[in-house]
């Protein structure tokens, strides 16, 4: 091929090309440029020529584009590839493309550019897509996954992964199948054959998953796919939440819920809640059972409407229309009925307003309780209560009565017995002065039997007001009107409390076991000995001796009325004293015992409460 040929075949080539080429010197002018430019960048290829190439490189890419330049012209040779952007005719830039080299013998640049502002337009438009997608998946409060559709591969996980897993996105994207070792082992076999649902885009799981420090965190995980211009499946994206609070309320509700149940099943009254128009929406068993109903013909239904308008009663409709919804509850409404089919009941009606989000939405909440057989028990107890008064009022008067007409006598034959002993005394042997001496004797103490007697009817019946009492005191005066024998001590170990109670029965308690314990004693060289513990609750008091003791088998014994271990002419005693004792503690709500062994002396113990609610009733107060 001649060289005329060589250069038109050239020129065809440099002029049809569709890239832009150009010939530079190195002082930075065109020298050639082929028509490409002008359809590219506006300007004529007469505006270009002889012009500086930098004069329409943009100003922020004129540094890189010399810095080729520098090395295009020291280096040599060798291609170089570069981007930058040039001034277009209406003062807009594009982008170009740019493969470079140079010829150092005739020192001009050879270089050929390509238009690639589209694409650089679409990599800026992706990577602000990118951009926004990265503050969101970064800023949103679930967890945003990218993998590959077989899980081996993940493309993203956002940073939320680190807090809720509490593993480093780092560890995931080295190991991508590490995510189900966190899953806890219960839900773990359920969540792996759930994974085939990601492709068809109906995956929706909650589990738990178990955090490095141990704990437990309820998670839920939903997925899409991603398809490629063919259709298929080249991306899962999915994202996971932390919902374990949402998790914890729900279970708490379930449970909440379940014991409703449970206690609405197993409450002893009848239930009925009902809507804001009085129908009914709930009901226990009991309600069923009690007024013979059935669920079906029950819930649904308006409550006054029930069972042949059974429940329509002016009384509790007015209860439940005007009343609650002023006062929002009522409590113990008692309500007598004759109900068809059950005949006439006593109920208790209890009831609650509950409000919702408005008037429509609040609930009627009713407890029936069947307080008929309560009622029978209550007239009964009131009528015995009332016989029993009767009963005791005849005991008190019976009693008052029988002393009366025994002590008449008792003086007679007392005064009798006394007038012979001194008008008679010389003219009776010594035979008949020991029987009148044991008459006068079994007369005074048949009398003090009398008065024991008597004294032991009025315990709880006849009675003073309770008031602060210094046991201190009440001993003092107990010890002085006993005025114990010169050969017996009394001792008190410990200062004695304050109590509020009746101060007469406390001094009856004191001096009876004081009496008891002088009356017995055996010893030239007595010894009594009262003491006091605080038992927290309770005072226990103890008078203890140094007498001749007790038999085990007599502990029981001596508390009854008229019991004495002794014979009556040996021992003078009425056997009425302890028992006075017992029946006087016990009312106070304390107890007595005793301790003792036959030859070892006794200790008689008693408490008394702290507190002390005893009202006693009596004939008089």
């Amino acid at each position: 091929m001649s060289s005329s040929t060589d250069v038109t075949e050239y020129d065809r080539f440099f002029t049809l090309s569709l890239d832009m080429l150009c010939i530079a010197d190195f002082n930075g002018y065109f020298k050639q440029l082929n028509p490409a430019w002008e359809k590219t960048l506006g300007f004529t290829i007469e505006e270009l020529k002889g012009k500086g190439f930098l004069e329409f490189v943009h100003p922020d890419d004129q540094e890189a584009t010399i810095a080729i330049a520098q090395k295009l012209t020291t280096e040599g040779g060798s291609t170089v590839s570069f981007e930058n952007r040039y001034l277009c005719k209406d003062g807009s830039y594009k982008w170009l493309s740019w493969n470079s080299t140079v010829s150092l013998e005739k020192q001009l640049y050879y270089a050929v550019a390509r238009d690639i502002t589209e694409r650089k337009q679409a990599e800026d438009a992706q990577r602000e897509i990118a951009e926004r997608f990265r503050q969101l998946a970064e800023n949103i409060r679930e967890v945003f996954w990218l993998t590959s559709p077989d899980k081996n591969q993940i493309f993203y996980i956002s940073p939320g992964y680190e807090e809720l897993w509490g593993r480093t996105c780092e560890s995931l994207y080295q190991q991508p199948r590490s995510f189900l070792d966190a899953i806890h082992p219960d839900d773990r076999e359920r969540v792996i054959a759930a994974q085939p649902k990601q492709i068809r885009g109906e995956y929706d799981e909650e589990y738990r998953i178990v955090r490095p420090d141990g704990s437990v965190r309820w998670v839920r995980s939903r997925a899409f796919p991603i398809r490629n211009e063919f259709g298929e499946v080249y991306r899962i994206a999915g994202l996971s939440d932390d919902i374990t609070r949402h998790k914890q309320a729900e279970l708490a509700l379930v449970a909440a819920r379940e014991l409703a149940e449970s206690i609405v099943t197993t409450i002893q009254e009848a239930l009925v809640v009902l809507d804001a128009d009085d129908r009914v929406i709930s009901a226990n068993r009991v309600f069923y059972r009690v007024f013979r109903l059935t669920e079906e013909e029950t819930l649904g239904q308006v409550f006054f409407e029930l069972h042949q308008r059974q429940w329509d009663i002016p009384v509790l409709r007015q209860l439940l229309t005007e009343v609650l919804p002023q006062q929002r509850k009522v409590d113990a409404f008692e309500l007598q009925h004759k109900f068809p089919g059950i005949g006439s009941r006593t109920v208790l009606i209890s009831a609650r307003l509950i409000e919702g989000a408005s008037n429509r939405s609040a609930l009627t909440v009713l407890t029936l309780l069947n307080i008929t057989g309560r009622k029978r028990l209550e007239a009964e107890q009131a009528r015995m209560i009332h016989e029993l008064e009767s009963v005791n009022e005849e005991l008190t008067n019976f009693a008052y009565v029988v002393s009366h007409d025994l002590k008449a006598p008792l003086r007679a034959i007392g005064s009798l017995a006394d007038w012979i002993a001194a008008d008679q005394q010389d003219r009776l042997d010594a035979e008949g002065q020991e029987h009148l001496r044991l008459l006068i004797q079994r007369v005074r103490r048949m009398d003090a039997l009398i008065d024991g007697v008597l004294r032991y009817s009025r315990i709880g019946r006849i009675g003073e007001a309770a008031v602060e009492v210094d046991l201190n005191e009440v001993l003092h005066e107990v010890i002085d009107s006993l005025a114990p024998p010169a050969h017996i001590a009394v001792r008190v170990a410990s200062r004695l409390p304050s109590i509020r109670a009746e101060k007469t029965s406390i001094q009856q308690v004191l001096q009876n076991l004081i009496a008891n314990a002088i009356r017995y004693l055996d010893k030239p060289q007595g010894r009594i000995e009262i003491g006091c513990a605080d038992q927290g609750a309770s005072w226990r008091f103890s008078v203890a001796d140094n007498g001749p003791g007790i038999e085990a088998r007599h502990f029981q014994r001596i508390f009854q009325l008229f019991q004495t271990l002794n014979p009556r002419d040996r021992v003078e005693s009425t056997g009425v004293g302890l028992a006075i004792v017992k029946k006087i503690v016990e009312q106070y709500g304390g107890q007595v015992w005793v301790e003792s062994a036959l030859g070892q002396g006794s200790t008689f113990f008693f408490t008394l409460p702290k507190t002390i609610n005893k009202t006693p009733k009596g004939e008089a107060k």
